[in-house]
């Protein structure tokens, strides 16, 4: 049994589709569909295997917004939605979080605890 995460990519802007392509590699998706939101074929989504959509909200994408959301209203696998301008620039820690929210939403989990240290020992809960 394969443990990939298969994702259907959608987006209008090339340019700020890489960065996002890069960031689901590290969150343990593969981009499976990789498609513009002008091109949205939702038969083809629906008829693939893909785990859940990955929608890149990138200012190109605006005007298109209604139909994408409207084509995407009977997907049976989750929709996430990216905003750009509010993940490109993230680093360090931040970038980290980031990352490890996005890779729950992929996995449907709502796990975003970081891993502990290497040699740490979880301390005993107080009641």
């Amino acid at each position: 049994m394969s443990t990939e995460i298969r994702v259907a990519l959608l987006y209008q802007q090339e340019a700020a589709a890489a960065s996002l392509k890069s960031a689901l590699a590290q969150a343990g998706g593969i981009v499976a569909l990789d498609m513009r939101a002008d091109a949205l074929d939702a038969s083809a989504i629906a008829g693939s295997d893909v785990h859940a959509i990955v929608v890149n909200l990138d200012p190109e994408l605006e005007d298109l917004f209604d139909a994408v959301t409207a084509a995407l209203e009977e997907a049976s696998q989750p929709v996430i939605y990216n905003d750009p301008a509010a993940s490109r620039d993230l680093g360090g820690w931040e970038r980290a979080r980031w990352l490890r929210h996005l890779s729950a939403k992929l996995k449907g989990t709502r796990d975003t605890t970081p891993p502990p240290p290497p040699g740490s020992v979880a301390v005993p809960s107080v009641r």
